[in-house]
């Protein structure tokens, strides 16, 4: 998970989520159902408004998604930018 600055986990339909990244950009999320940590959510930044938006999509009131990405730091990333 690199050099990470903030980290959320939340409970939804599907598992717990783990989601990480800086308050200015979501770098990474993963399902993770067997997660035994405590639940817990950033109070600010981009990873407050991930969680937002994954609560309302699991709440039915979104179908798209609107977040700051981190692009990914390899060649194959790199090249799908460009």
């Amino acid at each position: 998970m690199g050099n990470v600055s903030e980290r959320a986990v939340i409970a939804t339909p599907i598992g717990h989520l783990l989601l990480w990244g800086s308050a200015a950009e979501l770098e990474g999320l993963r399902i993770d159902a067997q997660r035994a940590a405590p639940l817990f959510t950033p109070k600010e930044g981009a990873l407050l408004e991930a969680v937002a938006q994954i609560e309302a999509y699991f709440a039915g009131e979104r179908i798209s998604f609107d977040l700051s990405l981190r692009p990914a730091q390899s060649p194959r990333g790199a090249a799908l930018r460009d």
